[in-house]
């Protein structure tokens, strides 16, 4: 049975679909019972639940409208959504990559750079094993120790798919992912998704 699509819009919905089902196989396939949130809880490492949590109420409270483009291939869609704009959902995509769990402390490496006058500048997170979800975790400040920048890479691969991914957010700027993707029996499916904040 073959699934007719009869707009560009019901094909973008299709492949986002896709794209969200494929990640959430492989992260099913690779958590464990470790809870995902850490929420109120001792930080060994930065903690990207407490983060957009904090940045969900923060947007929530300025009412910010959001400028979204997600590209799939060839095919592109934009729109202006208003503060309805489910953020936790939105915000998975970067959340799933929190490493401040139990069972991984100790298995990043952490680097800091600070400025002359040894403040914060980037904190930056490695993976010492290529079994994990996230491979790169970068959190850059500003001059007031506030988050400037998060940028995360991620790769993985399971028998039905292998992905190569990078996320970048910033507070007053918006946000991105870049994926590629190897889906068995669907090739290779290029998903791009570009959110900027327009007050």
């Amino acid at each position: 049975m073959f699934l007719k699509i009869n707009s560009v819009d019901l094909f973008m919905e299709y492949l986002v679909k896709l794209f969200f089902l494929a990640t959430l196989v492989f992260v099913c396939s690779n958590c464990n019972n470790t809870p995902n949130t850490t929420l109120g809880k001792d930080v060994a490492y930065f903690d990207l639940d407490t983060f957009f949590h904090q940045e969900i109420n923060r947007l929530r409270q300025l009412q910010v409208k959001v400028s979204k483009t997600v590209k799939i291939g060839d095919h592109q869609e934009s729109r202006i959504q208003d503060t309805t704009l489910n953020l936790e959902q939105e915000f998975k995509l970067f959340t799933i990559h929190n490493i401040n769990k139990p069972s991984l402390i100790g298995r990043y490496k952490v680097d800091t750079m600070q400025t002359d006058d040894s403040t914060l500048d980037t904190l930056r997170y490695l993976a010492m094993d290529k079994k994990l979800l996230t491979r790169m975790l970068m959190i850059l400040f500003d001059n007031t120790k506030q988050v400037k920048q998060i940028e995360i890479e991620s790769a993985s691969g399971s028998l039905l798919i292998n992905t190569e991914s990078r996320a970048f957010y910033s507070p007053t700027i918006g946000y991105e992912v870049k994926s590629n993707q190897h889906l068995l029996l669907l090739g290779r499916q290029v998903f791009e998704m570009k959110a900027s904040f327009l007050n």
